[in-house]
């Protein structure tokens, strides 16, 4: 109990440092107003009695979405969880540990989640059993959080000899988001079509036609409507029953396979093993620039982390135009001239130069003795930060103007906005990262978000064009 408790504050040092939680805190009100307005305005068409099943299916999404992009980290990813194996403290403390912070997390987006969807059912003259709800709360996010880890373990050891594991995670990751984010959109597009399509209509029919389909393949959503929000003891007793079951079968399976993860992902490659000869057989002349696009590429590649960062934004760039294409934009077209603003938001979203120095870390001596001009390294991941996300984004001007009806002259504008921005925020990014740059930080966590480049660099370039947004919005 000691050694558990030893190893549960540690972690928790890490990842409720000040500066994290002053960024989470900052995303987490922005979040939350936003979830707010999306409740009032469900509430307003008169469907209000699906707030609570949407916001507990929203939950598992995010819950489900959150642990296979943290999984690699928590299992062994640039922690010291291979050293631990040495040490006196148990695996079950070491798994329990891992899981006590999935939870606290989970919890954390459970809570952001639901209490504005439970503020909106009860304004809009909904009720609910307080005690039943917090039970709910407490209990959500544990099987999807099991089944998250289960489904994670299974393609870690699945991968954990292959030469290309951290690519293939990447992609992996990558579409977990983007089913993630398509299955939030699917959700939000059925209500504003039933909404603006159907001048009258019956909406106690329509809700409840909403709740049977949102819970007829979902079990554990229907436990949680019938007995968190129907108050039905039964289906509450089945929905505490069958998710303390998953997440104790889950975590004892997790406890027997622990270390043969944690082996498998730490264990050496010889596949991936050159002879000298090979290696010189491979190599061929390149110019100096080509070589450090070249290796700026293979390092982008190679990160889960930042190639999961910068395809968040580009994601949404694409998935956002289309979308609009398919549910048309008759009601939204009073905003086609704010479409530029909302590319500058995506463009930021994507943004890696405010921390691309400070991911050569200890490899910065490497480069620094090579015998290469250090404005040419800045220059190639500049051009390797615009090259992921400037042809995308073009596209994605090109989709919104086609989507809102925009002239051509407009297009071109967008087209523009697109560009100048990517290049602004990759500048000004490299900038911010020569000021504070540091090259001996552990993880690339730390780097990503634990840093004065993230506060300086990265966040302005999303909220000073959120603020003009939302400024435009109100007047």
């Amino acid at each position: 109990m000691t050694n558990f408790l030893t190893l549960l504050k540690i972690r928790y040092k890490e990842d409720f440092s000040f500066v994290r939680l002053l960024i989470l805190t900052t995303i987490y009100i922005g979040i939350f107003i936003t979830l707010c307005k999306l409740s009032q305005f469900i509430g307003r068409i008169g469907l209000s009695s699906i707030l609570p099943i949407t916001g507990y299916i929203m939950t598992l999404v995010i819950t489900f979405l959150v642990v296979i992009l943290s999984l690699n980290d928590l299992f062994s990813g640039n922690e010291d969880s291979e050293y631990l194996l040495s040490t006196p403290i148990g695996i079950f403390s070491q798994v329990m540990v891992m899981f006590v912070r999935m939870y606290i997390k989970n919890l954390l987006y459970t809570i952001l989640i639901q209490v504005p969807f439970l503020l909106g059912y009860i304004s809009y003259g909904g009720s609910i059993s307080m005690i039943k709800w917090v039970i709910g709360l407490l209990f959500t996010s544990l099987p999807i959080c099991g089944i998250a880890t289960l489904i994670g373990m299974v393609i870690l050891l699945s991968l954990a000899r292959n030469n290309h594991k951290n690519l293939i995670m990447s992609i992996l990751t990558i579409l977990s988001m983007i089913v993630a984010i398509i299955i939030l959109i699917v959700v939000i597009d059925r209500i504003y079509l039933i909404s603006t399509h159907q001048v009258h209509f019956d909406a106690s029919v329509v809700s409840q036609s909403i709740i049977q389909e949102l819970s007829k393949n979902l079990k554990f959503a229907r436990f949680y409507q019938y007995g968190i929000v129907q108050n039905d003891i039964g289906y509450l007793l089945l929905f505490i029953f069958m998710s303390v079951i998953w997440y104790g079968v889950l975590l004892f399976m997790h406890t027997m396979a622990y270390q043969t993860v944690i082996t498998a992902l730490h264990a050496p490659n010889s596949h991936g093993i050159k002879t000298k000869q090979e290696v010189l057989n491979k190599m061929h002349m390149r110019s100096p620039y080509r070589t450090l696009i070249h290796k700026e590429l293979s390092q982008l590649l190679g990160s889960k982390a930042y190639l999961t960062h910068i395809s968040l934004g580009m994601i949404l760039a694409l998935i956002l135009p289309i979308n609009f294409m398919i549910i048309g934009t008759d009601h939204f077209l009073q905003y086609k001239n704010m479409i530029p603003i909302l590319l500058c938001i995506l463009i930021g979203i994507s943004n890696i130069s405010y921390c691309s120095l400070s991911f050569e870390s200890k490899r910065y001596w490497i480069v620094s003795s090579a015998p290469i001009d250090h404005k040419l390294v800045i220059k190639s991941k500049g051009l390797v930060n615009i090259l992921f996300i400037l042809p995308i984004m073009i596209i994605s001007s090109i989709c919104f103007s086609i989507a809102f009806k925009c002239s051509i002259d407009m297009m071109i504008i967008n087209i523009i906005i697109s560009i100048l921005y990517t290049i602004l925020i990759t500048l000004y990014g490299l900038y911010i990262n020569s000021i504070y740059r540091n090259y001996y930080s552990e993880t690339e966590s730390i780097i990503l978000h634990l840093s004065q480049n993230y506060i300086l660099g990265y966040l302005p370039g999303i909220l000073l064009p959120l603020i003009i947004l939302i400024i435009l919005l109100y007047l």
